[in-house]
């Protein structure tokens, strides 16, 4: 290990007894239920299955070990993040080899009491590496594309260099378990994010990892007495955006910030956070022509494995963000940010506490000095083709629907962009009449409906002893309903049984206008049993006929 700065301290409390590492150990307090065995990574041939239930085979010469002991191992070939565990069940695999079952272990159960102190600045030199994947740098270039609505194209760019340090302390006691632990965790950060979006668009990024793997470092390994604690610091960069523009845009920021975020645990006070920022900006002026807003940020997540599994962890995340709304002064406004977590969940130490949110920082960056760009009226389309634009038309998807187009009653639909559908009387018997002239109601047209038993609705009779009436007597030279010319006769129950006669007539034409274009429609039990057309009175056989209900 070549760490830049690395200092190590533990010590082991005089109420665990333990053996060196070839040894048996002698009988453990009363409240350890099993001996603690400190394993050479030498005799540890394999270990395989899920990190909840490892299995552990031993060679030729190992001490031995039973059901309920702790088993401890250093770094080796095939414990490379050490491994701290207590065995379940064991059973010989020939050859002088045995085979543990085991599950994780806390060491506070396996050490009834002590502690560790562990600090490192860590470097490009202390990365892990082998022959088939040499080290990693630090420095990580960025570029992603982002997927944007409407075709659009948008591109996140630039780059990160991170320095990581770190803090971890515990000290735990027999009988009480952990009494006191802490982690911090120190990045010195440059950050340079641009974001591009060509056109109108809408684009998001969901939190994406930029290595396909994290960055490991070469383990650190403390001892406590002979038992190994080993530690694996882990870095992993994430990715974000997201943005709703209406013209195309360009902007950046560059940052660089040294940062520390840290948990501090003490049993019967507990928890506190510490914290420390120092940060610089510089940025690259927007270019930008309408409304927007847009947010880039990446994410350093710095763990600390303990034994390979859950450990201390430091969440950060820069970014640049960029709002602009010609409707307000200033325009535009770019920012940049930075924010800081901390968890201390570490099962080694029975520890679970974290604060997402310890360092949240904000910084505008520059103002719209300028007033916004001139923006040309907006056009009024008509997508349908029907004469009205979408400003007036209450549907510009439908030909049909547009102020003043005839109502087709009781569908549910409001044709006219009146706000109603136009709705009339029915039930067992509907005689609906409806009709257009030039100009808009200028004819006066009447509907006559006689029933089997001689009685006839109309506008000198809306009402007869059998049920039946007329609810719409319209244009009456220009009086019609919501610019609707309907006249509606119908039987909600009861209609007697027989032939109906219908008549339609052209009562007058007011002012010169010209003979009415209508339509007769004959509803029983709501069936279209009857429809007619024509103009005026133009075909007598179509102005009069019969049904039978």
């Amino acid at each position: 290990m070549r760490y830049k700065r690395i200092s190590i301290a533990a010590s082991l409390g005089l109420a665990t007894v333990l053996l060196t590492s070839t040894a048996a150990l002698a009988a453990p307090p009363s409240t350890a239920p099993g001996a603690t065995r400190v394993i050479p990574p030498s005799v540890v041939q394999s270990v395989s299955g899920s990190g909840s239930a490892p299995s552990v085979v031993l060679g030729a010469g190992a001490p031995t070990v039973r059901p309920g002991d702790f088993v401890a191992v250093g770094v080796g070939s095939a414990t490379p993040t050490g491994l701290l565990v207590r065995v379940k069940a064991t059973r010989g695999v020939g050859g002088g080899r045995s085979e543990l079952t085991t599950a994780p272990a806390r060491l506070t159960d396996a050490v009834p009491e002590g502690q560790v102190d562990v600090s490192a600045s860590l470097t490009t030199a202390d990365v892990q590496a082998n022959a088939s994947r040499p080290a990693k740098s630090l420095s990580q270039a960025i570029r992603k594309n982002v997927s944007c609505s409407s075709g659009a194209s948008a591109t996140i760019s630039g780059s990160i260099d991170i320095e990581p340090s770190f803090r971890f302390t515990a000290a735990w006691k027999l009988g009480r378990g952990t009494t006191a632990a802490s982690f911090t965790g120190t990045v010195k950060q440059t950050a340079e994010l641009s974001a591009s979006i060509e056109g109108a668009a809408q684009c998001n990024l969901a939190s994406t990892p930029l290595l396909a793997q994290p960055v490991r470092f070469n383990p650190i390994t403390v001892n406590v007495g002979p038992v190994p604690v080993v530690l694996v610091p882990q870095l992993q960069l994430y990715l974000d955006a997201r943005g709703d523009v209406k013209a195309a845009l360009t902007t950046g920021a560059r940052q660089e910030i040294t940062a520390s975020a840290g948990i501090q645990y003490t049993k019967g006070a507990g928890t506190r956070p510490t914290s420390n920022l120092r940060s610089g900006f510089t940025y690259t002026p927007p270019t930008v022509t309408a409304t927007a807003h847009a947010e880039a940020g990446v994410s350093p997540q710095f763990s600390l494995l303990v034994y390979g599994l859950a450990g201390p962890q430091l969440d950060l995340r820069g970014y640049v963000r960029f709002d602009a709304d010609i409707s307000t002064s200033p325009w535009w406004t770019l920012s940049a940010g930075f924010s800081a977590g901390a968890q201390l969940v570490v099962p080694a130490f029975d520890l679970a506490i974290g604060d997402p949110s310890i360092i949240n920082y904000n910084k505008v960056l520059a103002r719209a000095s300028t007033p916004p760009p001139a923006t040309e009226p907006p056009v009024d389309l008509d997508s349908d083709d029907d004469g009205y634009p979408a400003s007036t038309d209450c549907n510009d998807t439908a030909a049909g629907i547009h102020p003043g187009a005839q109502e087709v009653v009781n569908d549910g639909i409001d044709q006219d962009c009146d706000g109603a559908d136009l709705i009339v009387g029915e039930g067992d018997i509907r005689v609906t009449l409806q009709w257009t002239s030039a100009p808009q109601e200028n004819v006066d047209m009447d509907l006559h409906v006689t029933d089997p038993n001689g009685f006839t609705v109309y506008y000198g009779n809306r009402t007869s002893p059998e049920g039946g009436s007329l609810d719409r007597d319209d244009d009456v030279c220009g009086s019609s309903v919501n610019g609707q010319s309907v006249e509606n006769a119908y039987w909600a129950s009861g209609a007697p049984r027989g032939a109906y006669t219908v008549e339609v007539d052209e009562y007058g034409i007011c002012s010169g206008g010209d003979p009415a274009t209508w339509t007769l429609e004959v509803y029983v039990g709501g069936i279209l049993i009857e429809q007619r057309s024509s103009v005026g009175e133009a075909d007598p056989s179509a102005n009069t006929f019969t049904f039978t209900y």
